[in-house]
Parts: C-alpha cells; sequence; structure tokens
C-alpha cells in the first residue's frame, strides 16, 4: 500500500559530493544539470568537487568550471596513477570516494548527495522531502535517484543483489509529490544518491573495492530506496561485463554484455 510523507523538518545545508577525473565536459554538463533543474535548492547546496588525479591542464579546466557555477572546489592531483589495469581502476574509484566523503563530512551538512562527473539531473524533485524521510527512517541509507527500469522485477541493468546475489524484489512504496520510493533490497552504489550520515561514515572508512563497500554497507542497510521515476541519467561510458566479473561483483555466466552499475 502506498503511503504519504508530510515535511517537518528544517534543512539549512545539503553537502553535494562531486568525484571527477578526467572529464570536464561531463563535469560541467553535470553541474549544469543541478543548476538547471535544481536552482530552487542552490542557496542550500554546498559543493565539494574531488579530483581524482586528472592531469594538471585538465585540474586547470576543473576549476574554472567549478568557479564558474560558484562550486567549492577541492582537488587531490594524484590520489593514485591512473591505469588501464580493472582492478586497479577499482580501487582508484573507492579511494576516491573516500576522500570525497571526508571532505564532505567537514562540511557539517543536514543532508548529503553523492554523483560522479557523469549522471546529469534532467527533472527537479521534492528534495527536503526526500531528505526528511530518509532521516526519519534510519534503517535506510541511500536512496538512489538515478534512472531506473522500476517495474516490480528490476532496477537499472541489474536483476539482483550484487553482494547477496538474490533477485531484487520491491516490498513497499512510499509517495512523496508525484514521485515514489520503492522499498528493495538494494545494495549499496556509487550512482547519484541521497546518503545518510551514518552512510556517509561508513564510506568514509575506505575499502579497497566497490565490492568491500557493497558488503559493508549490506551489513548495516539491507533494504535501501529507490526513486520512481529516477532523475539523473548516465551520460559516460558503461562498465563491461568482464571489469565486473574480474572484480567479483557479477557472475562469470550472467550473458549481459554490458551494465549500468546499478
Amino acid at each position: 500500500m502506498m503511503q504519504g510523507v508530510k515535511r517537518e523538518m528544517t534543512i539549512s545545508k545539503i553537502v553535494v559530493g562531486v568525484l571527477t577525473y578526467n572529464r570536464p565536459e561531463l563535469l560541467e554538463e553535470t553541474l549544469h544539470s543541478f543548476n538547471e533543474y535544481l536552482k530552487a535548492y542552490r542557496d542550500l547546496f554546498e559543493f565539494v568537487i574531488f579530483d581524482n588525479g586528472s592531469k594538471d591542464e585538465i585540474i586547470k579546466i576543473n576549476k574554472k568550471i567549478a568557479q564558474k557555477y560558484r562550486s567549492k572546489f577541492v582537488t587531490s592531483r594524484k590520489v593514485m596513477e591512473s591505469t588501464k589495469n580493472s582492478k586497479i581502476r577499482d580501487h582508484n574509484i573507492s579511494i576516491g570516494h573516500r576522500n570525497l566523503s571526508r571532505l564532505m563530512k567537514k562540511e557539517d551538512g543536514d543532508a548529503y548527495i553523492i554523483v560522479e562527473d557523469d549522471w546529469a539531473c534532467d527533472a527537479y524533485i521534492p528534495l527536503i522531502e526526500l531528505i526528511e524521510y530518509l532521516r526519519k527512517n534510519p534503517d535506510i541509507g541511500q536512496i538512489r535517484l538515478r534512472n531506473s527500469r522500476y517495474d516490480g522485477t528490476l532496477t537499472g541493468g541489474a536483476k539482483h543483489n550484487f553482494v547477496t546475489q538474490e533477485p531484487i524484489k520491491w516490498t513497499k512504496e512510499v509517495v512523496i509529490g508525484n514521485y515514489i520510493l520503492a522499498y528493495g533490497n538494494l545494495h549499496w552504489v556509487n550512482n547519484p544518491s541521497i546518503i545518510s550520515n551514518e552512510a556517509l561514515d561508513l564510506i568514509s572508512k575506505g575499502y579497497n573495492s566497490e565490492v568491500e563497500c557493497m558488503k559493508a554497507f549490506h551489513e548495516m542497510y539491507p533494504i535501501n530506496l529507490q526513486l520512481q521515476p529516477g532523475v539523473f541519467e548516465h551520460i559516460g561510458p558503461w562498465r563491461h561485463r568482464e571489469d565486473l566479473v574480474e572484480q567479483g561483483i557479477i557472475q562469470g555466466e550472467d550473458n549481459n554484455e554490458s551494465f549500468d552499475f546499478s
């Protein structure tokens, strides 16, 4: 049965953490989308943009982009050398999110949003109401905001939980404005999300891979939420099946050629 919520809490500061690496054109598109569709919250946003080891000339471009959007820009020239090896690449991303989350914590926000530099918002959402719902439900660590196929059986390209390998099952719906929050046995993702303070603390501990992070998150939050319809569209390249099999995220017998890593 669908349930509604009422607005009660006061939110004065929303920290938005953005992880970027060598993709200034996508970073600009991501920031532009916030300004385009979520400008109603502009006075509440505090952006922390973490550069995860881009080339020096790219860092300079990123700084100009951040200044253009009045963002707070934090750089790290070399968190780790970039490499084509998929396992180390995943480690790079995990370390990047650890460092980003630690910087986000220093901003002491009322709420936290994570996003990578290849996701663009394409619609307005009742952000305050979503944040309030998350804060009033401490058993939930993440509200996914990405576009997804929600029909009771699917979410994005994943039919199963990447930690338990169990099928995704939807158990409850909550109506907020024109949107639905769908409860499901969802694993952690680095995709655009509103996350709880406790989830931010967990991510800031640091993990060697996204798989390790997923497992730790699952122990705390076996059930999480998907916004339907989602409002963030992926604008960068997808990871391929071989990468995810090698990292142990999916099973080798899965015959999909690519995943949107939901």
